[in-house]
């Protein structure tokens, strides 16, 4: 199933995806854990691009699996396989930290009321009133959570990607 595409090893071309999705999701964690105001509009992009990059990180570990059985054992070999795992389980955190804070954010924001007011706009928007600062806390936490698990999957993305770099291109320059 991971073997080859269209003849070539499935790998290298599976690799592709995550390198893109688990940036763009570790973007939108940093506008969507800094700037509350565009949390709205950037949660759907989050969530999709995180639960993306760690279904694609999980197809990338199943191809290089399949790619090293073909493959000569070496010390550099194990450590990207290694850094892959890294990558494929930091990008699952990710979603799932996505998922959550997305979700406790849509309940907050499900919970607050609009009340008439004496101004010409005619409501104001106010506050849930039970949990709302223990919510606030959580959202805290979770914000925390989200920056953390983002900046170590892109650590991992980026160090499995050079090691898979310099096996296939060593340290050649030009």
């Amino acid at each position: 199933m991971f073997d080859t595409i269209f003849g070539m090893p499935a790998h290298p071309l599976m690799v592709h995806a995550p390198v893109v999705l688990i940036p763009l999701a570790v973007l939108a964690a940093v506008v969507y854990a800094l700037v509350p105001p565009l949390r709205q509009r950037v949660g759907w992009v989050l969530v999709l691009a995180s639960l993306g990059g760690a279904a694609t990180a999980f197809a990338a570990v199943q191809s290089g699996q399949t790619f090293a059985a073909k493959l000569q054992t070496s010390a550099r070999l194990n450590e990207h396989g290694n850094l892959g795992l890294n990558v494929r389980n930091f990008a699952i955190l990710l979603a799932v930290v996505s998922l959550v804070i997305v979700g406790v954010d849509a309940s907050r924001r499900g919970r607050a009321t609009f009340a008439p007011s004496g101004d010409s706009d005619g409501y104001t928007y106010q506050r849930p009133r039970s949990g709302g600062m223990l919510m606030g806390v959580v959202s805290v936490v979770l914000s925390i959570g989200l920056l953390a698990s983002a900046g170590v999957a892109l650590y991992y993305v980026v160090r499995t990607g050079h090691t898979g770099a310099l096996m296939v291109w060593g340290n050649k320059s030009g």
